[in-house]
């Protein structure tokens, strides 16, 4: 058996099985890096280079947007000759602007884990390829879709180790590889050995797929952007600009409140 725990056959169908779980392991490591690793590391470097801008800018607009329906309301409230009920007000804004303040919380998650890995201690290169290597080891070990036999320790076992490579502990996959027992051989039978290719082959599709999708979609589409400073600066001086509209646009309505709160204690 190789290091791996592959058996080495020269059947055509088990070295076919054997060459689809070894590129299962090279997908899913592939994926896990894509999204524990790349991912991050995009994000991070979108969201202090412009997304804190647009989180800004965001944020603002949902103020103005917030401030003018207030607006709408009271004066609605006062047109009628009614006091206004803010605290109903209030009650009715929360929930029409819930969708509102969920998205700032994402957008300002991101900006806080984009902080959070600036400060982080990075590896060094030859760490940065041997947690590579190790994680690899690792999934070949413990993957659920690789494994399929495996029980719930070694699931846990795995998800602590995909958490351990999103944080860049190398010493911590060290251990877990150290403590793995040698995986299962493959199935004997030539019917156990189709259906075993046959599942191989579909996780290989739908991975595919997947990892395609990721590498389409945000922060990835933005990558050509960070990577033009004339792009950049241009994305940046147009986000500051409407930033500069939306803080006079705020101040505005803000002077349109103090109006009216004057006129409510005429």
């Amino acid at each position: 058996m190789d290091p791996g725990g592959l058996v080495r056959c020269e059947d055509p169908l088990r070295a076919e099985v054997e060459r689809l779980r070894t590129e299962l392991c090279m997908r899913e490591a592939e994926y896990d890096e894509l999204m524990c690793q790349r991912r991050p590391e995009v994000m991070a470097e979108y969201m202090l280079a412009i997304g804190h801008l647009e989180l800004r800018l965001y944020r603002l607009r949902c103020d103005c947007a917030r401030l003018a329906r207030r607006i709408d309301m009271l004066r609605a409230a006062l047109n009628r000759g009614d006091a206004p009920d803010t605290e109903a007000i209030d009650t009715v804004l929360d929930a029409e602007f819930a969708e509102f303040e969920k998205t700032v919380r994402q957008m300002i998650g991101e900006l806080n884990d984009a902080l959070a890995r600036r400060d982080m201690e990075a590896l060094t290169p030859e760490e940065a390829r041997e947690i590579r290597e190790v994680y690899y080891r690792v999934v070949k070990r413990l993957h659920p879709d690789v494994n399929p036999g495996s029980g719930p320790e070694m699931l846990e076992m795995y998800t602590r180790a995909v958490e351990m490579y999103r944080r860049g502990d190398l010493v911590g996959l060290r251990i877990i590889e150290a403590a793995l027992a040698d995986p299962s051989s493959l199935p004997d039978s030539a019917q156990l050995l189709e259906a075993e290719r046959d599942r191989l082959r579909d996780l290989l599709d739908k991975l595919s797929a997947r990892i395609r999708e990721v590498e389409a979609s945000h922060p990835f589409d933005k990558v050509p952007l960070l990577r033009d400073p004339e792009l950049l600066a241009r994305r940046r001086a147009e986000l500051e600009g409407a930033i500069a509209d939306m803080e006079e646009r705020k101040g505005m309505l803000e002077m349109e409140m103090e109006e009216l709160r004057w006129i409510r204690r005429q």
